[in-house]
């Protein structure tokens, strides 16, 4: 055990040593917190800080609405704000909470329903880029009942 005016017992993680010309070792160490993992998994909470204005996700589908129609049900939404070529969209149906279907690469923001049957709906609407990056996704629920 070493023990100089300079260095005290603690607890270190080597991260480097090198062999000086004069024979000395020059030597990298983060100092050790032998508490850290108790500190950490006791009271720690980590909120990711946005690092730039500019995002490379997408924004998410606005406005979304159900309409009736004469054949059945359209879903009408607004496209995001969106610089570039390519966007399409994906709607995952849901019927009574399980998935009843998936219509991806729309080119239009709506899509026309014929002939569901009757329950409890909700549409999962995202928009998808060129590269299929999705947005965040927008809900919508219906109900069908012709009943």
């Amino acid at each position: 055990m070493l023990k100089t005016p300079a260095v005290s017992t603690q607890l270190y993680r080597a991260i480097g040593i090198t062999e000086n010309d004069d024979g000395s070792y020059t030597i990298t160490a983060l100092q050790h917190e032998p508490q850290k993992e108790a500190i950490v998994d006791g009271s720690a909470s980590f909120m990711p800080v946005a690092t730039t204005a500019h995002t490379g996700g997408l924004s998410a589908i606005q406005n979304a609405e159900v309409m009736t129609t004469d054949g059945g049900i359209l879903l009408t939404f607004t496209q995001p704000s969106f610089i570039g070529q390519g966007l399409k969209y994906q709607v995952k149906l849901y019927r009574d909470k399980k998935l009843y279907d998936i219509y991806d690469d729309l080119p239009e923001p709506q899509l026309a329903f014929n002939d569901l049957p009757d329950g409890e709906y909700v549409a999962e609407i995202r928009a998808k880029n060129a590269a299929g990056q999705l947005s965040e996704p927008k809900t919508v629920t219906f109900t069908v009942s012709f009943t």
